[in-house]
């Protein structure tokens, strides 16, 4: 299964580029939140609505470590997945 992942996935400018992948129906969206679950939800209910499949992955785009521990967890259990697109939407800011 071809897979892009969308960091930050969940709301604004991120969830328009979820929907607009699902658009094009090659992709399985895997769509990134750090805390928000209900709008990552809202988002996929979208992907869907547009006859796309795709899933909510939680991990903290600032945690290099549990990025990775997320990603190898869910390649493990997806072994014939690629994820072949990936937009890097979410933002760190230190305010």
């Amino acid at each position: 299964m071809k897979c892009a992942l969308v960091t930050g996935g969940s709301r604004g400018i991120g969830s328009a580029i979820c929907q607009k992948l699902a658009d094009d129906k090659r992709y399985h969206i895997l769509i990134n939140y750090q805390s928000n679950r209900d709008a990552a939800e809202k988002t996929l209910e979208e992907v869907i609505k547009r006859g796309a499949s795709g899933e909510v992955i939680k991990f903290n785009v600032s945690d290099a470590e549990g990025v990775k521990n997320t990603l190898t967890a869910w390649q493990e259990a997806n072994p014939e997945s690629i994820v072949e697109v990936i937009v890097n939407n979410a933002g760190i800011t230190k305010d």
